[in-house]
């Protein structure tokens, strides 16, 4: 009989991971889709003056211990189109480029334009762990829950050390580092985009 429920208990987990799975690579292909449009976006926005909002902010700042740090943020956006909101402008993706010393990082980040909570959160740079990289790529659900993390080491060949996949965030630092991140970096930029105007 113990067995017998053990066989019901493991053939329920494995039916419930195929799910999930399921799940997570419908949420990645939305995903995809959702950066597709946004690449479009400021590709077309570009072309156009009058639909390009956009907000880059070049940084060049001597760091104590690791020197000489340049970040450059990309900030692209639409008019919120409210008349109540004229002075609005709704973010939907965001790109920065850092150095700590020697080592290189970029982040991207996919928003939710109505919303303005994060997609996807995509991060990749150098690591002290090995002489090659890591990637996170952080997925939101459509309703702004967490989906899943995934961490890869890449060695500096690009072939993969190691995939972890996370889904318990909780306390996780990994997770907490970049929704932080994300959070410092709509801040800066809803502070500079409304700087100076006033209703």
């Amino acid at each position: 009989m113990k067995k017998a429920l053990l066989l019901v208990a493991l053939v329920a987990m494995g039916l419930s991971s195929v799910a999930q799975n399921k799940a997570q690579q419908k949420r990645i292909a939305e995903v995809r889709t959702l950066y597709a449009r946004a690449m479009e976006n400021i590709k077309a926005d570009a072309e156009l003056p009058e639909t390009d909002n956009h907000l880059v902010i070049d940084l060049h700042r001597m760091m104590p211990g690791t020197g000489i740090q340049n970040k450059k943020v990309s900030c692209y956006s639409h008019e919120a189109g409210d008349e109540d909101q004229m002075y609005k402008w709704d973010m939907y993706f965001m790109r920065s480029s850092y150095n700590v010393a020697a080592l290189q990082f970029n982040e991207e980040y996919l928003v939710d334009e109505k919303s303005q909570q994060p997609v996807f959160i995509f991060f990749v740079g150098n690591t002290y762990q090995h002489d090659g990289t890591i990637e996170k790529r952080y997925y939101f659900n459509a309703d702004g829950t967490p989906c899943f993390l995934q961490i890869t080491h890449k060695d500096d060949e690009g072939g993969v050390i190691s995939k972890e996949e996370i889904k318990d965030y909780d306390g996780n630092i990994d997770a907490l580092d970049m929704v932080r991140s994300f959070h410092d970096n709509m801040n800066m930029y809803n502070n500079v985009m409304s700087a100076g105007f006033h209703e």
